[in-house]
């Protein structure tokens, strides 16, 4: 009878706990998302503080940061709410089993059922149960904290739009020698989150060290094109073939050590000019890298800064102009002297003198290069031995620049709106 009483409470506890912890994880939930919050306005306005200022924001910008911030304090101080009531909440029902050990055992005692001894003996035993069942509780609040934590980290790891950065059950070894052509067969991709299709059932033969250009409309999905041959997107539906080789069964850890990819949106890091280039690569000489700034019209203007090639660029290049990074950028890819060379609109922030030179260099220099760019700039298109034009995610037209300029179509199209402007 005195074990039932002592264990009575331990079932309401449980419900308790149930109860109090799905508020816990809820509420860390809504914590962790302002905590998100709070940090992303931070980030972005020390990394746009000049497009702040030049507007006049700041005012405007610290009542935001400061609005969040009493958000995030309030969720956090409802949150402690909760977590004030949980360990109380243990100890009381611990505690009310103790009081009804002592009643119902005097009552026992009083009508010589049990002796005192046993009473003393159940107490003991209570208080040892103190312990692990407010560790119990202690487990369970951490628990709910780490489940809101891991709801939110599987929002990213579940997204299926990932990079095919390497196959770790592939065993297929590629030889660079075997990079003849690249082609697309029936290749379409479809962005998750807009439902965008920026390419649909596309059919290419990519040759090797050649130049080729990808032009197009905003949205016409030559980004998305060179982003799935560098393997940076996974195509939704059709296959990507090297030397008739599926993407699925393509060693990427491999060949990805023979490219070199150029973004519109130019990154660098918080470090030197030197180590933005070099990029980790110890192997590569003084004289390399300086031969390198040369040939993209830049050593001049490293030469001036104070410190030169080991001058601090700031948090995403900051300190240096669209063009500066622009060329750092091309340097760190050309630099590698890689196999394919891929440049999404790269030479956008640069002068028509200084494309012509780097153009130049590239053709001469990396022979055995294959590169594939997009641009709409037809200065460098006329240099490309094969142009493909995309509009709305299809193919329209394919061909020379000599050949497409005299033929009806969106390419001729495109570069007599150019020449009007």
């Amino acid at each position: 009878v005195l074990t039932c009483v002592v264990l009575l409470p331990l079932p309401i506890l449980s419900f308790l706990i149930y109860k109090v912890s799905h508020k816990i994880n809820f509420k860390s939930s809504i914590v962790q998302h302002n905590l998100s919050v709070l940090t992303n306005v931070a980030q972005q306005t020390f990394a746009g503080i000049r497009l702040v200022k030049s507007f006049v924001r700041e005012k405007e910008l610290l009542n935001y940061f400061n609005q969040v911030s009493k958000d995030y304090m309030n969720v956090n101080i409802s949150l402690s709410h909760t977590n004030s009531i949980f360990f109380p909440l243990v100890l009381f029902l611990v505690g009310f089993s103790i009081i009804l050990t002592i009643y119902i055992g005097g009552i026992l005692v009083a009508k010589n059922h049990i002796s005192i001894g046993e009473v003393a003996e159940f107490i003991i035993y209570v208080n040892m149960l103190t312990w692990p069942v407010t560790s119990v509780g202690w487990v369970t609040e951490v628990i709910q904290r780490a489940a809101a934590s891991q709801s939110r980290i599987n929002h990213f790891l579940c997204v299926k739009d990932y990079a095919i950065f390497y196959n770790g059950e592939n065993k297929k070894i590629v030889n660079k020698n075997l990079y003849q052509k690249i082609q697309f067969s029936k290749l379409s991709y479809k962005y998750i989150n807009t439902n965008i299709v920026a390419l649909k059932s596309i059919d290419l033969d990519i040759p090797a060290n050649k130049m080729i250009g990808f032009v197009g409309h905003v949205g016409s999905g030559k980004s998305t094109a060179i982003q799935i041959m560098c393997g940076i997107l996974t195509p939704s539906s059709g296959e990507l073939l090297f030397d008739n080789l599926p993407h699925t069964k393509f060693n990427w850890d491999k060949f990805r050590q023979d490219v070199s990819y150029v973004s519109q949106n130019v990154f660098l890091f918080s470090d030197s000019i030197r180590n933005n280039i070099l990029l980790g690569q110890n192997s590569i000489s003084d004289m390399e890298l300086i031969n390198i700034t040369k040939k993209l019209c830049l050593f001049n203007e490293i030469q001036s800064f104070k410190d030169g090639l080991n001058t601090h660029v700031g948090e995403g290049g900051v300190k240096l102009s669209g063009g500066q990074k622009q060329r750092i950028a091309l340097a760190r890819a050309l630099i590698r002297k890689p196999k394919f060379l891929f440049l999404d609109d790269a030479l956008s922030n640069v002068d028509s003198s200084t494309e012509l030179e780097i153009i130049h260099f590239i053709q001469t220099t990396l022979k055995d290069t294959t590169v594939i760019l997009s641009s709409n700039r037809l200065s460098v298109l006329c240099f490309c031995s094969n142009i493909i034009v995309l509009k709305s995610g299809r193919v329209v037209q394919e061909g020379r620049h000599k050949f497409l300029i005299n033929k009806e179509g969106e390419y001729r199209k495109l570069f007599f709106n150019q020449i009007n402007k």
